[in-house]
């Protein structure tokens, strides 16, 4: 059994781990929701930080939850009087480390690409290998474009 998601943490890590609590990929849960798998996409990635409530009733719908306990488990609530959700606490920068290393993957990722063909065929398994484990840890399908996933 998983842990609930803390008031404290991000909407975007609280929306994950609901989502997969209930073995469900960002296309279910879109298509459960009625709404496009670009906003289930973002609000995972953090993009969208302060989604409308009217998402935020669609959302905790699909996942059978009252929407009042969707907010509190996002860490969202409504302004004194009624109106438009807002965000607690706003979401951490990503850190200059965190930013750091995704830049540099994209370099390797280049650099990797440009050799392909001067590498042996072990270096390339090697390289597929990392590549996989990478997508498995991430939940995503190599095969799929980007704000596809797999489910769990």
């Amino acid at each position: 059994m998983s842990m609930s998601p803390s008031l404290r943490m991000p909407v975007h890590k609280a929306l994950t781990q609901l989502r997969r609590e209930r073995c469900l990929s960002q296309q279910q849960l879109a298509d459960l929701a009625g709404v496009a798998i670009k906003t289930v996409w973002s609000m995972e990635r953090g993009l969208t930080t302060y989604p409308t409530a009217r998402t935020l009733r669609k959302l905790a719908a699909a996942l059978g939850l009252p929407e009042p306990d969707l907010r509190r488990r996002l860490g969202m609530s409504p302004p004194a009087g009624g109106g438009e959700i807002q965000r607690e606490q706003r979401p951490a920068a990503v850190p200059p480390r965190v930013r750091n290393a995704a830049a540099r993957a994209a370099v390797l990722t280049d650099a990797l690409l440009a050799r392909w063909e001067t590498l042996t065929p072990a270096q390339q398994e090697y390289a597929e290998t990392i590549f996989w484990h990478l997508c498995r840890a991430l939940c995503v399908s190599p095969q799929a474009e980007p704000g596809q996933e797999e489910s769990r």
